[in-house]
Formats: structure tokens, C-alpha cells, sequence
């Protein structure tokens, strides 16, 4: 039987893919667009598919040369290329094969043999699917767009839908878009190339030239036909097409409010929206009317804070700092680890509200960081709040290019510069720009989380209240590193000196810092979620007079989420093993086996670990590694031995002016450990011969953590029901430090070098707690300057250290100091006297205070 020639309709004769001429398109297009890549969250997409699933792509473009790129990009990628498109606008070539194809099908139609046929549009846009032969269309196509709507036939959707009836296979629609480059649109740039419009091959290739800014191809997460339709039984067919390309245009604008940005106001515009507002009108006629000014003189006032504040966005500034900073970056860490799919949740979230990026904060380097991987994983790189005190010049200019405004320290009799500020934040949130600030107020110097300062916050939750933005989305970030930069600096400023300025020439000096590497940074973001959501939680269970609860609830949630991700870097377990090892000299295995115990702990509490602590063949090398980074800086020394028989264990010794360098590190993980170490020194100080009640360790492990309250920011260890008490005797029983019976609990002897270890982790903190304790004491029923007093205690911890009183010089901190006056005055041993200029304290002491001596003096007793 003679075979059937089969011939096609122009709308499928030209847009058929695969053939010879074609390849010279993808060459040039490879040729002149070789910068455009396929990003990596787009590689996720399109990988794990099923093996019988059909692939079509929706571009967001119309252009041939769109069409090219993609398909280049697809093939580079390692990706099939489509073998049929629709709806593209055609080349002259294509005119020329669409004229062809009529004038064959207006022949064949005439003069048709038994030979001859027509092989419809849909059965050939079925058979190249079910052949795994993806296909393409245009979503802007005007054609396409005719076609179902005036000549009411189908479209390439509707060919799909049909399709996706026929088969149990699924049926993936991939949005899809050529981004030129990621300059934001902004008024006034009349001659640039729209970073996602239709461009010929020359203007195209000039405009990705001339940017500033790398294009890439972004392929969106898919639409399963198959889960539509299961959705939607019974809706109509044309329901269902116009239902499917609102949600693949509401895709497309949604990621390209993301890349790019919202649309850019001029900075002139900006200030006026911000100085025209009423808020700020109003302040200004109602200090006209309190203290007599000029209305006029308040107005430039008004106008030199907005030019103090406001943040001038520039993408062409962005990319310059991006090509200092990483280059910056390869000479100090050798790496950056985070994940894709931390970013793919960020995005997810954005369609819901307003993104408020929330960082905890421990070197100057957070806001950089964050910035540069934001955009080099595709996002607009947010607006971030910044200390006034960073606006000096040029630092300060290029970070208020890179999107910083700045905040003043203290706003206090500032009506005028705090509604000028408010109105700037609520003018970016109305705006659509993503914001980004720290909730800490500044760098912690100790490696703990900072208790929140809600400040920013407030003025973010008044602008959706008021409008300016249907919600905010949180989204707790940390970033940690295997040391930071300002190791040194934070010695010092904990020691009691003031902080050094930030200048141009301070800056300068901290150049010989790029002479040293760093070891890794670690991104991670927790699961982002809606402040609305949150406080209507909230308020569900609390009433709806209790905003101010809510404010610190709020707080507290941040910092728990921002503690939860916080990752435990090679570093941090060593400082930790090292420190409460022995007071001076440790052999390297018994460190070796303390960082097992510690990686058990924070394992066995959730805590992100860094993948070379994921095996225990790496524990020995990841060990080495630090003590060699910790030997070149003269912070740990080898101890060599002139005889080689002694030298049977590495042993090494730990400068005691450097431990407070070492123990921000031991504090950065803290959270994980902190109810395991606040369990092991309640066993220490209540058990009798090996034994305690359970009732009784229960009491001692409360009282224990209630001297710690004002110390960590751990709400969740005053919540009976987080179960982290119950958690912590599970995990000591499971690596054999204690055990129990009818009578309770019970420990050997040979377990309690490891409860003292582990308790140890408190030490320093029990140390700054009774020199607290001993100046209140020996200056009782006196008022201080607060200032003052914390220089007297700091006096009395020097003594008492070089007299061998306490042991760890890393007590020696102001930090400590603090925390601990303010649990005194929770104790009634001082008060707080605030006056305009400055705070006052007055002690009290008296009996209490000779019993929390003696509790305080008999923690420490229990770790000799």
C-alpha cells in the first residue's frame, strides 16, 4: 500500500523548528547574546519532571530573536529544544514559507490525489507531544490572539487542554522570559531597551552590550493541565483558557516586579511624595505653632533631613560595588555556601505583601552580602536601613546608591527629622520596594542574637495599617562566617573602649585586614510569613487590646526564627570544645571528642550543620583547620616538646587574652546547646553522691535558668510547653551522662568531666555575674552614673582575675556586665534612675544579695 505524503497549513509550515537554515539563527544568537544564561532556580523547575510529562513553553515575548534565544539558551543548558513554535511574528523567510504552504494547500486542496493529506493543526501540535517533542508559543502573539478571538478557532492553549483529555500525561505550561538585563524601569530612561520587550537582533545585541547589568533566561515554575482541569470539572473550555493565561501573565508580572523591581520614581519625585505628604506638612504647621519658627526655615529643614536619609538607587552603582565587593570576597573567604531553594521560598512569598528582610547582625559585611547574593540569585536588591553613623563619604555615597537610607541613633526631640523618616518608610512600602533592616539595632560583639529593637518595625506595621501596603512579609535571614573581620575591634570595645568611629580613615586603616582569609560565609533564610497573619493569630488568643504584647511577640518570633537557622560552622564547635576543655594548655583528641559530644547536641535540637561536619571521617581535618587558622593568628600556640617520647599527644595552649576572640564563636550556637548546658549545671549543683530527685532537678534547673533570663533571648526556655527540659534529659540518658530509676536521677563519676564540660559552656557568664554581685555588694546603698559603675565593676574584674578569683577572662566584658545588672535589678538589688541626660544606678544589696553570691559562688564551685 502506497504511503500518504501528509502536507501542513502555513500556521504550521512556519513554525516548524529544526531545520538547517535555522541553525545559523542559534549560532548568532549564541554568538551575540553568550551572556545570557538559564539561572539556577530555573534549572530547578525544569529538573525531576516525570518521564512521560510533555513540556510546552509560554514566552512572555514575540520577537524571533526571542524565539532564538531561548532556544539557544534551552540547548546550552543541556535542554531539547522545542521543535515547533506558534504565534511568533515571522522573519521575511517565514512569509516566504507561509506563502508557500498556502499556495500548496490551495493546489493540494484542487488538485488532491488518494496520496495526499492534510494533516490537521491539532493532530500534528498531539503527535509532536506525545513524540516528547516540546513546543513553544508566543503569550503576546497578536496573531494567536486573532485566531481564537475573531476567527473563533483554537489557540495553542486550547490545542493543549484537548490534548491533556486525551492523555493521562501530564502536560506542563512553562512561563517563560528573555531578561536583556536587570536594570530596573524608572522614569526618564527613554532610550534604554526595556529589559523584557520585543527587540530585533541588533538592538537587542547592542542593549545587552551596553548594560551594565547580565541578561538570562528565567523559565517560571509550571501549570500541570492535568491538576487544572481535576480542579475545574466542570468549567468551559474557553473559561478555562482565558483562567490559564491570567495566571501565566499574573506569573510574568509577578517575576518581573521581582527582578526588576517596581517601577523607579525619580529621586525629585520622591521627595516630593515624601515633603508634599500631609504626616509631614502638619508637623511642620504644628512646631510653627508650639515654638514660634518659621514656617519656611522648618520646611529646608525638612528638606536637608530628607537629603540625610534617602537612599539614591542606582543599578549601575549596584553593579560597580558588586565588582569591588567580589573581588573583596575572593581575597578573605573561600566560599559562600546557601541554597537555591531559600531563594525559590523568598520568591514564592512575594505576591502576598510588601518583603521586609529581617538579618541578624554580626559584622559590617551582613548588608553587603545579602545584597550581592539577592541579586546575583535574580532579585532586586532591597532597600536597607543603615546607622547614620555609615553615611560618611565615599563609603557613605556608594552605599546610598546601593539602596542604604539612613537612620539617626536616637530621634528623641526630632518631630520634625522622625515624620520625615516615617514618611520615607511608608512611602517605599506604598512604592513596592522590598526592605531590608536589622532587628538587633547593631552588630552583636558577644555572638548571641541581640534583643530585638522594634523601632522599625512599628513604622512598618503603620504603613500597611494605614494603607501603604496590603502586609508585610518577614523573612528571618542569617548569615554566619567561620570568623568575621572584626574580631579585634569587638575585644576591645567589650573590654571597655569606646567604639572607634566609622571615618574614611578608619576605613583605610582597615585595609591590612584583606591580608588574612576568613574561611566560609553561610546564607540561610527561614520560612518567610505575613505579619497579618501572625497578629491575627495572636490577637485570636490574646484579645484585641494588647498591640504592645504583640509587638514584643512579634519581636520574640523574629529572633527565635533567626536563631533557628543559624548554621554551626567547624569553628564554632571547636571554639566551644577548646574553651571549656581546660583553663590553658588541651590535647587535640580530647578537643576531637568534644566536638562530637557538642555536634550530638546541637543535632539532637535541630541546629543546621555545616556539611563538613556532616560525617565523622571530616570531624580530625575540620579540626586541624581551625587550630592552624587559630595558630596563625597567635591566638592558640603548639607546645613542643624537646623530647619526642613526651610528645605522645598533641598538645596545645590557649593565650588567655585572646579567649573572648575565640568565644563569640562559642556563643553563636548557644541556642542549640543552652537547655542541655543549663540541665548539666543543675545536676551539678543539686545532685548528692550521683542522685537528685526528679522533682528536685526540676527546681534547681528553674532556678538556674531564671539567673539567666536577662542573658539569652530564648523565650521559649520560659515556655513550659516547648518540652525542652524533657528534651534535654532524653538527650543526656541517650549519650549515657545520666540515667534514671524509681529514685530519679543518678550519674556516675566517670560522666561528670562531661557534665562539667558541658555546664562550663555558663562559666563565663556566672563569673561576670559575681563581680556583679561583689561591686554591688561592696558599694552598697550608693548612686553611680551607670557609665561609671560599669567602669568600677570592670576594675574589680581585672583584680579579681589577675588574683586568680575567676578564671575566664572572657568574663571580662561589658556585655556580660550589663546583662547582669539588669538581672539585679530584677532581683531588687539595684534600681535603674533614668534622668534627661544620662541613667543612673543605686544599689541596694543588703541579705539577697550575700544569698545570690553564695548561689552564684556555688555554680562555680560545682565546675572546679
Amino acid at each position: 500500500m502506497k504511503k500518504q505524503d501528509e502536507y501542513y497549513s502555513p500556521f504550521i509550515a512556519k513554525g516548524r523548528l529544526g531545520k538547517a537554515y535555522q541553525r545559523i539563527y542559534i549560532f548568532l544568537c549564541r554568538f551575540f547574546f553568550r551572556r545570557i544564561k538559564i539561572d539556577e532556580e530555573s534549572l530547578l523547575h525544569l529538573r525531576g519532571l516525570e518521564e512521560d510529562a510533555k513540556i510546552v513553553y509560554a514566552s512572555m515575548q514575540s520577537s524571533q530573536t526571542s524565539l532564538y534565544v531561548q532556544l539557544a539558551t534551552l540547548e546550552k543548558a543541556g535542554y531539547p529544544m522545542p521543535m515547533f513554535s506558534m504565534g511568533f511574528r515571522p522573519w521575511i523567510v517565514h512569509r516566504i514559507i507561509g506563502l508557500v504552504a498556502g499556495i500548496v494547500l490551495f493546489y493540494r486542496k484542487i488538485f488532491s490525489s488518494s496520496s495526499d493529506r492534510l494533516v490537521s493543526d491539532s493532530e500534528f501540535i498531539r503527535n509532536s507531544l506525545m513524540k516528547n517533542r516540546s513546543l513553544i508559543f508566543s503569550m503576546m502573539s497578536v496573531p494567536l490572539f486573532r485566531r481564537r478571538y475573531v476567527e473563533n478557532r483554537s489557540d495553542a492553549i486550547g490545542y493543549l487542554l484537548d490534548l491533556q483529555r486525551e492523555t493521562d500525561s501530564p502536560v506542563y505550561i512553562f512561563p517563560q522570559v528573555v531578561f536583556w538585563n536587570k536594570n530596573p524601569e524608572r522614569d526618564g530612561s527613554l532610550f534604554a531597551i526595556n529589559p523584557t520587550g520585543d527587540n530585533g537582533i541588533i538592538r537587542a545585541a547592542i542593549g545587552t552590550i551596553k548594560s551594565t547589568t547580565a541578561g538570562f533566561l528565567r523559565v517560571c515554575a509550571p501549570l500541570n493541565l492535568k491538576e487544572i482541569m481535576k480542579a475545574n470539572p466542570g468549567m468551559e473550555r474557553d473559561e478555562l483558557v482565558h483562567q490559564i493565561r491570567k495566571t501565566l501573565f499574573d506569573t510574568y508580572n509577578h517575576e518581573k516586579r521581582v527582578i526588576l523591581g517596581p517601577h523607579m520614581k525619580g529621586r525629585q519625585q520622591m521627595m516630593e511624595m515624601v515633603l508634599d505628604h500631609v504626616n509631614v506638612k502638619s508637623v511642620i504647621e504644628n512646631e510653627t505653632l508650639e515654638t514660634g519658627k518659621d514656617r519656611q526655615k522648618l520646611r529646608k529643614e525638612a528638606y536637608r533631613y530628607y537629603r540625610e536619609i534617602a537612599a539614591d538607587f542606582s543599578i549601575q552603582w549596584i553593579i560597580f560595588f558588586r565588582v569591588i565587593s567580589n573581588w573583596f570576597f575572593k581575597k578573605v573567604f573561600d566560599g559562600f555556601h546557601f541554597s537555591t531553594e531559600d531563594f525559590k521560598k523568598i520568591r514564592d512569598w512575594t505576591k502576598k505583601g510588601t518583603l521586609v528582610f529581617v538579618p541578624s547582625h554580626k559584622s559590617h559585611l551582613d548588608y553587603v552580602i545579602i545584597s550581592n547574593l539577592l541579586f546575583h540569585n535574580n532579585f532586586i536588591p532591597p532597600h536597607i536601613v543603615a546607622g547614620a553613623n555609615l553615611s560618611f563619604f565615599p563609603l557613605g555615597t556608594l552605599f546610598r546608591k546601593s539602596g542604604a537610607f539612613f537612620m539617626r541613633r536616637s530621634f528623641k526631640g526630632k518631630n520634625l527629622y522622625a515624620s520625615v523618616f516615617k514618611q520615607y518608610v511608608k512611602t517605599l512600602v506604598q512604592e513596592g520596594h522590598s526592605i531590608e533592616f536589622f532587628i538587633e539595632g547593631g552588630r552583636s560583639r558577644t555572638g548571641k542574637i541581640i534583643s530585638p529593637k522594634m523601632g522599625i518595625v512599628k513604622y512598618l506595621i503603620e504603613s500597611v495599617d494605614e494603607g501603604y501596603g496590603k502586609d508585610l512579609i518577614i523573612v528571618p535571614i542569617t548569615v554566619n562566617y567561620d570568623r568575621i573581620m572584626e574580631e579585634t575591634s569587638y575585644k576591645k570595645e567589650l573590654r571597655g573602649r569606646e567604639k572607634t568611629k566609622e571615618s574614611a580613615s578608619s576605613f583605610l586603616k582597615s585595609r591590612k585586614l584583606i591580608r588574612k582569609r576568613y574561611g566560609k560565609v553561610y546564607f540561610a533564610v527561614n520560612e518567610p510569613f505575613s505579619m497579618k497573619e501572625y497578629r491575627d493569630e495572636f490577637m485570636a488568643g490574646h484579645g484585641k487590646d494588647c498591640n504592645g504584647e504583640f509587638i514584643s511577640a512579634l519581636g520574640s518570633h523574629i529572633i527565635r526564627k533567626i536563631n533557628e537557622i543559624v548554621m554551626v560552622t567547624p569553628f564554632a564547635l571547636v571554639s566551644a570544645a577548646i574553651l571549656y576543655t581546660s583553663k590553658r594548655g588541651f590535647p587535640e583528641d580530647m578537643v576531637l571528642e568534644r566536638m562530637f559530644l557538642l555536634r550530638n547536641t546541637v543535632r539532637s535540637f535541630g541546629a543546621r550543620i555545616a556539611p563538613v561536619l556532616e560525617n565523622d571521617e571530616n570531624m580530625a581535618a575540620a579540626l586541624s583547620n581551625v587550630l592552624d587558622s587559630y595558630m596563625d593568628d597567635g591566638i592558640i600556640k603548639k607546645i613542643e616538646f624537646e623530647d619526642s617520647e613526651d610528645a605522645e599527644r598533641e598538645l596545645y595552649s590557649l593565650s588567655d587574652e585572646e579567649r573572648i576572640r575565640i568565644n563569640f564563636y562559642k556563643n553563636s550556637i548557644l541556642y542549640f546547646t543552652l537547655p542541655v548546658n543549663m540541665l548539666a549545671l543543675a545536676v551539678i549543683s543539686s545532685a548528692k553522691k550521683g542522685r537528685v530527685s526528679a522533682k528536685a532537678l526540676r527546681e534547681s534547673f528553674n532556678e538556674v535558668k531564671e539567673l539567666f533570663s536577662r542573658e539569652f533571648d530564648y523565650p521559649e526556655l520560659l515556655d513550659e510547653s516547648a518540652g525542652l527540659y524533657e528534651k534535654s534529659i532524653e538527650f543526656m540518658k541517650e549519650q549515657g551522662i545520666i540515667s534514671s530509676d524509681s529514685k530519679g536521677i543518678k550519674t556516675g563519676k566517670e560522666q561528670w568531666e562531661n557534665l562539667r564540660f558541658l555546664a562550663g559552656t555558663l562559666r563565663d557568664y556566672l563569673e561576670s555575674k559575681l563581680i556583679v554581685i561583689k561591686v554591688i555588694i561592696k558599694h552598697k546603698n550608693r548612686k553611680f552614673v551607670k557609665k561609671d559603675f560599669v567602669a568600677k565593676i570592670r576594675d574589680e574584674a581585672v583584680k579579681m582575675y589577675h588574683l586568680d578569683i575567676i578564671d575566664c577572662s572572657e568574663a571580662i566584658s561589658d556585655s556580660n556586665f550589663n546583662n547582669s545588672i539588669e538581672k539585679m535589678v530584677d532581683m531588687g538589688l539595684v534600681e535603674f534612675e533614668k534622668r534627661k541626660d544620662r541613667d543612673y544606678v543605686k544599689t541596694l544589696a543588703g541579705e539577697r544579695a550575700e544569698l545570690i553570691l553564695e548561689r552564684v559562688q556555688g555554680y562555680l564551685d560545682g565546675l572546679k
